[in-house]
């Protein structure tokens, strides 16, 4: 009964997959890997997501190339624990051109030693992305950040008997 119960199972996956493009698959793990590498590392694997000559683009600041993305990453996980949640992943193929834009709730506070460690910051947005597909491997070309929603910037509230 489970064989045939499993069987079933990974035929209606595997017909839910027929029809997704190769590209699309590979992308959308590239996406989810982002997350993981993001936050935990290593450094040089996160940097590895993206192309020889890749971006990332976060305001006014861009970030050029593999050597600057591990020295980024770096300098912002020894500053803080990172958090990354992504959803609604989209990757389309106009022509040869492959793009992606996927929502990411992202969480920072300390380095702590426990799982309670409050959170300081919290960020909602859209990664903007474009593709380059080889031998396989779907690797970030350019990802552009639009952020919609950031606790650093907003203001606290007033409370009442606030002066």
């Amino acid at each position: 009964m489970r064989l045939m119960i499993t069987a079933i199972c990974f035929g209606v996956l595997s017909a839910c997959q027929a029809g997704v493009p190769n590209y699309v698959i590979l992308c959308e793990q590239t996406v989810r890997d982002y997350a993981l590498l993001r936050d935990e590392g290593p450094a040089e694997a996160y940097a590895n997501l993206f192309t020889e000559d890749g971006t990332f683009e976060l305001g006014g600041t861009l970030t050029a190339g593999r050597e600057a993305l591990i020295t980024r990453h770096a300098s912002a996980n020894a500053k803080a624990a990172w958090r990354h949640t992504m959803s609604d992943i989209r990757i389309n193929k106009i022509d040869k051109i492959i793009t992606g834009i996927s929502r990411f709730n992202v969480k920072t506070g300390p380095h702590l030693d426990t799982p309670s460690a409050e959170v300081k910051r919290e960020i909602l947005g859209d990664y903007i992305d474009e593709f380059e597909v080889k031998g396989g491997v779907c690797k970030i070309k350019s990802r552009k950040v639009k952020i919609v929603f950031d606790t650093l910037f907003v203001k606290p509230r007033r409370q009442p008997g606030d002066r």
